[in-house]
């Protein structure tokens, strides 16, 4: 007989003891992303209290866009069995602000989150100028959009 626990999928990954609590903590566990070529997406799965369970490469676009669907993202957090995500992208540009197009996708996923009950933390996009939080967009206008001195690796 075959339970739950044989079958891998099944079993939530273990959350390590690594707190994700704001953008600096979510951009230092990345790395230099702002650095490459193409445009990638990462999501983050992080468990009710805030513990990174794991980072995904969720797409890799061209050097100016990169597309992906809320059911491609949220297909990570489902697998990891985590309670929030946050969402990483980076402008090969330079430019962190995001498009209008990029606005709406991170409205979109943050009302998907909302419905399957898997919040969005924070939408960020790094470049080599600096970065964008959603998050403290909403909160802190001023501190949207720092500097490439600022980022925490």
């Amino acid at each position: 007989m075959i339970t739950a626990l044989d079958v891998p999928a099944l079993r939530a990954k273990q959350a390590t003891d690594i707190h994700i609590g704001s953008d600096y903590d979510i951009l230092q566990r990345l790395g230099p992303i702002h650095l490459a070529d193409r445009q990638m997406l990462h999501v983050m799965t992080i468990t009710g209290d805030q513990r990174l369970i794991d980072c995904h490469v969720a797409a890799i676009g061209s050097d100016q866009n990169c597309e992906i669907s809320p059911k491609e993202i949220f297909r990570y957090a489902l697998y990891d069995c985590a309670s929030l995500i946050a969402i990483v992208q980076n402008h090969p540009s330079g430019d962190p602000t995001p498009t209008e197009s990029e606005k709406q996708a991170a409205e979109d996923l943050v009302s998907a989150g909302l419905t399957i009950d898997i919040p969005v933390i924070d939408h960020i996009i790094v470049a080599t100028g600096g970065w964008y939080s959603f998050e403290a967009e909403a909160f802190t206008p001023d501190r949207h959009n720092r500097t490439s001195e600022d980022i925490p690796f």
